[in-house]
């Protein structure tokens, strides 16, 4: 449950606990919980999403440590560099743990985007496997509102990276600054995602 303060805020722990506990489907109980804020006095904006997790794959522990324990972390690429056959474009995006760069398959001349580690993170244990854990994870979802990871075949890779398919478009952060987002773009922008289910491949 994701929910603002007009809807916790008059709402005890306890009484939110058993909204929850009667197992309604999540679009009901969402608005009983927004109406028993209400109800309870609550004066301020309330709002209210529940997520019902009906399945997730079970992790294989060993698969994911050898993945970890798999190709290095190297410096970062550049524009026009080639990576196990990736012809690499402009970077998409740059954040303190991660780089996107977009890229040509040279198979079928699709275009790609890959996810490189930052280099400077490479002795963090725990980043490393929270980057392999993302794109296994990714790699099972099944959603048009989620990206696609696609598994390279083994012995492929050199190197740390994922890769996806390219969406044009503009990312969130670019709409966020581009102008404030008003509450029924967000919502619409939020609750598609989390329709998203993984497969049990």
């Amino acid at each position: 449950m994701i929910c603002s303060d007009g809807a916790h805020g008059p709402l005890s722990s306890a009484r939110l606990k058993a909204l929850l506990e009667a197992r309604a489907a999540p679009e009901e109980s969402a608005r009983d919980i927004v109406n028993a804020a209400l109800d309870a006095g609550g004066k301020d904006n309330a709002t209210a999403l529940v997520l019902d997790v009906i399945d997730l794959p079970a992790a294989d522990e060993d698969e994911l440590a050898r993945a970890a324990a798999g190709p290095p972390i190297l410096p970062l690429p550049s524009p026009g560099d080639i990576v196990d056959g990736f012809t690499l474009g402009e970077a998409v995006s740059d954040s303190r743990y991660s780089r996107l760069h977009r890229a040509a398959d040279p198979g079928d001349g699709r275009a790609l985007a890959l996810k490189f580690p930052q280099p400077r993170v490479a002795e963090e244990n725990s980043y490393r496997l929270a980057f392999v854990r993302d794109a296994w994870v990714a790699a099972r979802a099944r959603s048009p509102w989620i990206g696609e990871i696609i598994e390279l075949p083994p012995g492929r890779q050199t190197r740390l990276y994922s890769v996806m398919p390219y969406y044009e478009g503009e990312t969130l952060e670019q709409r966020l600054k581009r102008s404030p987002v008003p509450l029924e773009d967000g919502v619409g922008i939020a609750a598609p995602i989390l329709t998203a289910r993984l497969s049990r491949s």
